[in-house]
């Protein structure tokens, strides 16, 4: 699919030739053939399935590796920030700099949970979400919930994530959800959205902006 866009249509650098490139991408074109894919030497991937010409990941492996990607750019962007800018904020009504990396080092934790737990129940007053005390707090906590996930998603397989997992707040529920879609909602989606917005803050704070998907105005691939 991705090969068949014409070259003078893509750039060096875009996200289709990485895509092709890096694996990237949960399709993987191959050449028919009649050997055996499950067998040595087939050149099959882990946890793909033959489906004529194509291969389609399953769930959990596609969790898995979008999980490792996500989480390794996110800590390029999170080891930017510096404890002298922790408690900046572009304006009155947002996050402060050290709130908004901190939460989604805790995204990270939440992930966690709803890989090993069917739910969740929070009571707002009770509730009190993790502020690091430094970048350096920031990181080994980032860190450690990326390892506790690891584990988790190790452990993991598609029966298990098309279980439901439920979010109620006081009792009441909120939604529920299979868990491979509250994981990839609640945690994966959640965790890229406000690091995009902490790339926003790296840049009005004159700091280097790390790439996630492609090159920035400061570094290329």
């Amino acid at each position: 699919m991705l090969n068949n866009f014409p070259p003078k249509c893509r750039s060096e650098h875009s996200p289709f030739d990485l895509l092709v490139k890096h694996n990237n991408s949960l399709f993987f074109w191959q050449s028919a053939g009649k050997r055996d894919y499950d067998g040595a030497g087939s050149g099959s991937k882990p946890g793909l399935h033959r489906e004529g010409e194509q291969s389609v990941m399953n769930t959990i492996d596609s969790l898995r590796m979008e999980f490792e990607n996500e989480t390794q750019t996110t800590r390029k962007h999170l080891e930017r920030l510096s404890n002298d800018k922790l408690d900046w904020r572009p304006h009155e009504k947002s996050f402060t700099a050290r709130g908004l990396a901190s939460h989604i080092v805790s995204l990270v934790s939440l992930g966690d949970s709803v890989l090993t737990t069917d739910e969740i129940d929070i009571d707002p007053a009770a509730y009190k979400p993790y502020q690091a005390t430094s970048v350096v707090d920031l990181l080994k906590t980032f860190d450690d919930n990326v390892a506790n996930c690891k584990q988790a998603l190790a452990a993991a397989d598609d029966e298990s994530m098309a279980r439901p997992w439920r979010f109620k707040i006081m009792g009441r529920q909120r939604f529920e959800k299979p868990k491979a879609v509250a994981f990839r909602d609640f945690s994966l989606s959640h965790l890229i959205h406000h690091r995009g917005q902490f790339s926003v803050y790296l840049r009005l704070l004159n700091i280097p902006v790390p790439g996630s998907y492609g090159p920035t105005a400061d570094e290329q691939f």
